[in-house]
C-alpha cells in the first residue's frame, strides 16, 4: 500500500479505482499550454530487492536481490543523475507496444521472449518522498510515454538490486 506520508499527500484527491492503479485526470481549462508535450503527474511505491517479469504486481517475484545496501542519500543521488532529462528507457514485455502487429503483452502471456527496443523520454522531475526498509514512494513528472513500470525496474538496476512497482497514482495529466 501506499504509505501514509503519501497518503496524507493524496487525500484530498478523488480517484478512479482499479486493481493496482488509481487514475484521476485533471484538465486544466482555459489555459494555453507553453508547449506541445503533455505533462504526467505520479506518485509511486516501489519495492527494492525483488523483481517480477511485469515489473509490477501483475506477476509474482521471481527473483531476489540486496537491499540492505542502500541509502537515501544513494537513491537521491541516482534520482536526480541519472533519471531527470531525456533518458532511454525500454519498455516493459508486458506493455501494450506491437511487435509485428501483436502486443507486447500478449506474447509475454504467453511465456515468450519479448525484446523491444529503447526509446527515447522525458523525465521533466523526480523527487524521493519516502524510503523505509525496501519500499520508496517517489514522485514523477514526465512527459507521456514513460513506464512508470519500467522506471522502477531502472532504479534498482542503477542501486545495484532489483525492483519493481507496487503502487501508482497519476494524479494529472497536462500542464
Amino acid at each position: 500500500s501506499i504509505s501514509s506520508a503519501v497518503e496524507m499527500i493524496l487525500s484530498n484527491i478523488n480517484f478512479d479505482l482499479d486493481p493496482l492503479i488509481y487514475v484521476r485526470y485533471e484538465y486544466e481549462l482555459n489555459v494555453s499550454p507553453p508547449s506541445t508535450q503533455l505533462l504526467v503527474f505520479t506518485f509511486a511505491e516501489i519495492k527494492l530487492g525483488a523483481t517480477t517479469p511485469s515489473f509490477d504486481l501483475e506477476t509474482e517475484e521471481d527473483a531476489t536481490y540486496p537491499w540492505e545496501h542502500i541509502t537515501r542519500e544513494q537513491i537521491d543521488n541516482v534520482l536526480q543523475t541519472q533519471f531527470v532529462g531525456s533518458i532511454e528507457q525500454v519498455p516493459p514485455s508486458y506493455s501494450a507496444c506491437k511487435i509485428n502487429g501483436k502486443r507486447a503483452y500478449k506474447i509475454a502471456r504467453t511465456g515468450n521472449e519479448v525484446e523491444l527496443k529503447a526509446k527515447t523520454l522525458v523525465i521533466n522531475e523526480i523527487e524521493l518522498l519516502e524510503f523505509e526498509g525496501q519500499r520508496l514512494a517517489i514522485r514523477v513528472v514526465c512527459g507521456k510515454g514513460t513506464y512508470i513500470r519500467a522506471l522502477a525496474r531502472d532504479i534498482g538496476l542503477a542501486l545495484g538490486s532489483g525492483a519493481h512497482l507496487t503502487g501508482l497514482r497519476r494524479t494529472r495529466v497536462g500542464d
